[in-house]
């Protein structure tokens, strides 16, 4: 990662949401290169959220508990890296009329990842 990515992440140069991303829903299309950087803890879960599916900036409030400034930062920094995929909507939920939460989230992922894991399980079985 350039110097200059490395400032982007670490500082919180624009603490307000840039104007093109007002009333707008936020998707991740790459995965950000954290791997040079003290980065924040709330980045990662915020990362991993938006790559599962478009959210609104509430949507992010309710699920991170952090600052304004962090969830600001963070999408402006990915809207300056390219890696943010935007669209029209706000306060849209697309999965049912359940609050998204960090509780749900990680047990909707552990779903997941078990369900991942019994169909490995089942595809080694019956290879063997």
């Amino acid at each position: 990662m350039s110097s200059v990515k490395d400032y982007m992440w670490n500082t919180i140069c624009m603490p307000d949401l840039h104007p093109e991303l007002k009333g707008m829903l936020f998707k991740l299309e790459q995965w950000p290169d954290f791997g040079r950087l003290t980065y924040n803890q709330n980045f990662i879960d915020l990362c991993a959220l938006l790559s599962t599916r478009y959210v609104s900036l509430g949507q992010l409030k309710a699920f991170a508990g952090s600052n304004d400034d962090t969830i600001h930062h963070l999408l402006n920094t990915l809207k300056a890296s390219n890696l943010l995929s935007i669209r029209p909507g706000e306060n849209t939920n697309t999965h049912g009329s359940k609050e998204l939460t960090w509780a749900s989230y990680k047990q909707k992922l552990m779903s997941f990842i078990r369900s991942a894991y019994r169909k490995t399980e089942q595809l080694n079985a019956n290879a063997a």
